[in-house]
């Protein structure tokens, strides 16, 4: 990971809207990677997004979806270490998926089904593009100061798990499940800002954003769930599907 954060701010300084922060030192110490960042200004957004109302957030997340259009629109450097092996990428995440789950303890019963589920579909993960992806594009990641008494984004941070890749989706996940958080209108301003899902089928685009989340690198879906709270018991993927990517 400090390897990735080292090579991203090498690849992003001073080309994004959002600022990034400058390393000043790097280097290992006991084989351990270390760096030394500036701060940026603001808080995270996670200080203050529980408080926000849909409308406050609205503009956010407009905001941040014209952020990550911008971001995968940048050149690559192919000869970059965050390059992956996209084939070999996506057979391990497809492979890892039921065990991933499994030690994360979500229910049996749901586990068992997720093979016939991510079976069901195919060339939905590669775009057949090369961009960067951050990964972990949540409010825990994203900075926001007050510009004329309202919230705005003004910062990016935390690049570790970035990778040169080819998924939308992949990027776009994240924030669809830790920000919109099964509100339709902020998926729907977060997916049109980015230009991506004006000709998709709804019900064709749930399947596709629930198995990109169940393919997700560490992804405890537990947690997941939680950002939806129900009263229903969770019996499918194609039930929680609907409840996480409202159509």
């Amino acid at each position: 990971q400090g390897i990735a954060e080292i090579e991203s701010l090498r690849l992003l300084s001073n080309k994004l809207s959002l600022e990034t922060p400058q390393m000043i030192a790097s280097g290992s110490i006991n084989n351990w990677v270390y760096i030394v960042l500036t701060m940026l200004p603001g808080v995270l957004l996670a200080e203050i997004w529980s408080e926000l109302s849909i409308e406050k957030k609205t503009p956010i997340i407009k905001q941040l979806g014209s952020f990550i259009r911008e971001l995968h629109q940048l050149p690559v450097d192919m000869n970059s270490s965050l390059c992956v092996n996209w084939q070999a990428y996506t057979d391990k995440l497809m492979e890892d998926a039921v065990p991933r789950h499994s030690r994360k303890g979500v229910c049996k019963d749901l586990v068992n089904q997720i093979p016939d589920y991510l079976s069901q579909l195919s060339n939905y993960f590669d775009d057949n593009a090369t961009f960067f992806i951050h990964m972990d594009l949540h409010p825990w990641n994203l900075m926001a100061k007050k510009v004329n008494g309202e919230y705005v984004l003004s910062g990016v941070i935390d690049f570790g798990d970035a990778i040169i890749g080819h998924s939308r989706l992949l990027e776009l996940i994240t924030p669809i499940l830790f920000m919109c958080q099964g509100n339709k209108t902020l998926m729907d301003v977060l997916l049109l800002s980015y230009q991506l899902v004006a000709d998709q089928e709804p019900e064709l685009l749930q399947q596709k954003l629930m198995a990109t989340s169940l393919l997700r690198p560490a992804c405890d879906f537990n947690f997941v769930m939680d950002q939806v709270p129900t009263m229903k018991i969770r019996r499918d993927w194609e039930q929680i599907s609907k409840e996480l990517f409202p159509g």
